[in-house]
């Protein structure tokens, strides 16, 4: 049981504190329980009378139906929610674990793949992969999906170790007057490609775009591609009382460069906390 994380990044620490212990077996929730025997017995009824004579199908109480949707409506969001904390979590702990040297945007010509079939487009990215891993042996990169308004797909990642991946300068510049390059090995369609200067802000800014509505297109598919060779950060645990928990959470907002918190219906509030490299947990 836990209810502090300290992660020891390349570039500085993070602690996160938890108002509810992880590792916990999960409460009973009582409405929860009736809500849903309650849809079963709808449910039960529903079939019951489908069975027996379709035409009863009718007779059942709207307001039984509608509590029935509304709760399925809501374990969905539920779901959709804590899969999207999941996936966030796990984007923005292997990219601050590593350091890297490129953002890319890839694209896809539609007389190659079509754009608007994922499946189609994260089969020839796979396939890139594959290709690049022996091209540049010892490629690091992390990548994700966004969906355009037009709904086309294309990708974001953080790339290093990939030199041999033929850089062309396009010609152009970003606001602050860096070179954009396209990526000569990249013939799926368009490719930009822009070097890392501020490590903190990539990888804050790769996991926006995993979103709510991203997690409902792509349910049951794969949300983000990494290298199998990508570093993982050092992740203590400890247990607090609470009132030592609120102590420590008092001390370290003098030594914090930044706090931000969320709340979630299972976990509650959680504090994540960040810390220089020069702090020391001990």
């Amino acid at each position: 049981m836990y209810n502090c994380q300290i992660v020891k990044y390349p570039h500085g620490y993070q602690v996160r504190l938890y108002d509810t212990p992880h590792d916990l077996p999960p409460a009973p929730d009582d409405k929860l329980t009736l809500e849903k025997l309650s849809d079963l017995d709808v449910l039960h009824r529903w079939v019951k009378y489908d069975l027996e004579d379709p035409g009863h199908i009718f007779e059942m109480d709207q307001s039984d139906i509608d509590t029935m949707m509304e709760n399925m409506v809501e374990q969905e969001q539920r779901s959709l929610r804590s899969s999207m904390g999941r996936t966030v979590n796990k984007v923005y702990y292997l990219a601050r674990s590593n350091d890297w040297e490129w953002f890319f945007t890839l694209t896809f010509n539609p007389e190659i793949v079509d754009s608007y079939d994922y499946t189609a487009c994260t089969e020839k990215l796979s396939n890139w992969f594959i290709i690049m891993r022996r091209i540049c042996p010892g490629i690091k990169y992390l990548v994700v999906p966004e969906q355009h308004k037009s709904g086309r797909w294309h990708f974001h990642g953080l790339f290093a170790n990939c030199d041999n991946l033929g850089f062309v300068d396009s010609g152009k510049r970003t606001k602050t007057g860096d070179i954009i390059y396209n990526v000569g090995k990249y013939r799926l369609g368009f490719s930009t490609a822009t070097k890392v200067r501020d490590p903190r802000r990539v990888t804050q800014y790769i996991g926006k775009y995993i979103t709510k509505d991203l997690c409902a297109v792509t349910k049951g598919k794969k949300r983000y591609w990494c290298s199998r060779n990508l570093d993982q950060a050092e992740v203590e645990k400890k247990y607090y009382t609470p009132d030592t928990l609120q102590l420590l959470l008092e001390q370290l907002q003098d030594m914090a460069t930044s706090i931000t918190s969320s709340t979630s219906d299972s976990l509650g509030k959680t504090y994540y906390i960040e810390l220089s490299e020069e702090w020391n947990d001990e």
